[in-house]
Order: structure tokens, then C-alpha cells, then sequence
């Protein structure tokens, strides 16, 4: 589950606690706090601890951030690592979807892929040395999404959201990576004539 990060930071904020110190209060780890404020998924039990932490009900802190506007995108085959990294580094947000799964070994191909790359939220902090092992395995990583007849597609957008901040709402801009694994004969894909068509897909 997804919480409205912009209310969780604002709460913690107005207590004047670090992500330390409300880590030690929810019973939660800090890289979960950390993960939570940037709108990443969470567990209920993580999102019961916030809420009880912080006094509040828990449908404030399920507030989901929705975007102020809808429009139809295309996304771009992503056919390297190094493509993929350019795509999440800074990322404030990510949007992960894929074509529905077969087999127990599609579910863990796709589902090993999408933590692998939102852990790699951390290489801004890391050497150029784990950036370039990090785009290694994920090249590894697409070329096994491949053999199983699946493609990534993705792409960098700056959306503006609208979310609620305490008692006020206001829109703010967000990068956001978007990544979506879809099956090679998948209707969706836009053929051109080069080797990395689009995808069709909806925001």
C-alpha cells in the first residue's frame, strides 16, 4: 500500500522528529521511513504503526496522491542498464505494471526485477564503481526478461501531483520513473522501424 507521503513528512515535521526518532516511535526501521516519504509501497502493519504513532486514523495516511491531470504517454524500450539507471536515479516516485503472469518463475522474474530496481534508490549515495556493477546486473536482469519473452519499457516524467499537506492541498512536481514489462507480442507495442519501439500506455 501507498501512503500520502507529503502528510506523513508534514506530521513527523510538525513534531519536530527526525526519520530517526520516528523510526524508534513506529517501531519501524529507517530505511522504511525513508522509503514511505519518498511514496513508496508499504505494508498495512507499517501503515497501522505510522498511524498510531503519529495520533492520527489510518484513511488520512491512505490519502493516495493523485495526479491533477491524465494524459496518454508513450514509453521507450529500455534495452541497457545504464538506460534503466538514467531512468530511476532521482526518482522521487515510481510507477511499476506488467502484463499479467503465467508461471510461478514469471512472477519471481518480474518481481526479483522490481525490487532489484527500486533498492537502486540508493546509488546516489554510492561510488561510480557500484554504479557501474549495479548497471551490470541489471543488464543481466533485462536480458533474462528477454529470454522469457519479455521487454522493459520506461520513462522519466515530471508530474504534478495533488496532495494534501496537513489541512491545506496543493500541487506539486514530482519525477517520476515509470517502468512497465510487457510481453514481447503484447498489442500494446507500437512497432517502428527501429530496434526500440514504444508502448502505448495511459498515465
Amino acid at each position: 500500500m501507498i501512503v500520502n507521503s507529503e502528510t506523513v513528512r508534514y506530521l513527523r515535521e510538525k513534531r519536530a522528529w527526525t526519520q530517526e526518532q520516528f523510526a524508534e516511535i513506529a517501531g519501524i526501521s529507517v530505511r522504511t521511513v525513508q522509503r514511505m516519504e519518498r511514496g513508496e509501497p508499504v505494508s498495512f502493519a507499517t501503515i497501522k504503526a505510522v498511524a498510531k504513532a503519529l495520533g492520527v486514523e489510518i484513511d488520512k495516511l491512505k490519502s493516495r496522491v493523485q495526479p491533477n491531470s491524465k494524459k496518454d504517454i508513450f514509453l521507450s524500450r529500455i534495452m541497457s542498464g545504464n538506460e534503466l539507471l538514467s531512468a530511476i536515479l532521482g526518482a522521487e516516485f515510481f510507477q511499476f505494471s506488467h502484463d499479467d503472469l503465467d508461471t510461478k518463475d514469471e512472477v519471481q522474474l518480474v518481481s526479483g526485477f522490481f525490487d532489484f530496481v527500486q533498492d537502486c534508490d540508493v546509488l546516489d549515495e554510492l561510488s561510480a564503481g557500484a554504479r557501474v556493477r549495479v548497471a551490470f546486473e541489471l543488464d543481466q536482469m533485462i536480458q533474462e526478461l528477454h529470454n522469457a519473452g519479455f521487454w522493459v519499457f520506461g520513462k522519466v516524467l515530471v508530474k504534478k501531483y495533488r496532495v494534501n499537506v496537513g489541512d491545506d492541498s496543493k500541487i506539486l512536481p514530482v519525477r517520476t520513473a515509470i517502468i512497465r514489462i510487457v510481453r514481447k507480442d503484447s498489442p500494446e507495442i507500437i512497432k517502428k522501424h527501429t530496434p526500440a519501439p514504444s508502448l502505448f500506455a495511459s498515465s
